[in-house]
């Protein structure tokens, strides 16, 4: 009845290209903008009894998300590409050459090379012991 239901045994991927960031942007983000942030609390900290839980806050928040950004960030070379998982499941993958930061840190990133691993010979001609053809 069902003739053009696909066989059990096949397997049907559909390859998502990912929004991946330049890296230097996420540098710029890591080591510039989140500390001037976390200075921010220190002000809010110096500014009395109404900005001293505020600022306690914030720098805690903002030290847990710069330690999280750590993880962010992948190199992808020239026939490579990177796998991104969420907890186990596919998310996408970025094929971007470069230095390359992903908004997410929870992402799992594997690399795939797609470099062509094949080795071409001509006929190997191989004699016995009295140098006859086999």
């Amino acid at each position: 009845m069902d003739a053009e239901q696909p066989d059990a045994t096949e397997i049907q991927f559909r390859d998502i290209e990912i929004k991946s960031y330049s890296g230097w942007l996420g540098l710029f983000l890591h080591l510039i903008v989140v500390p001037a942030i976390g200075l921010l609390s220190f002000v809010l900290y110096a500014l009395g009894a109404g900005g001293i839980a505020l600022g306690v806050f914030l720098q805690i928040l903002i030290t847990i998300v710069w330690l999280i950004m750590c993880n962010s960030y992948v190199i992808i070379n020239p026939n490579e590409a990177a796998v991104l998982q969420f907890f186990g499941k596919y998310v996408g993958s970025a094929k971007t050459e470069g230095f390359r930061w992903f908004v997410n840190p929870l992402y799992e990133k594997t690399k795939v090379i797609f470099r062509i691993r094949n080795f071409e010979s001509a006929k190997l001609k191989v004699n016995d012991v009295n140098a006859n053809p086999i």
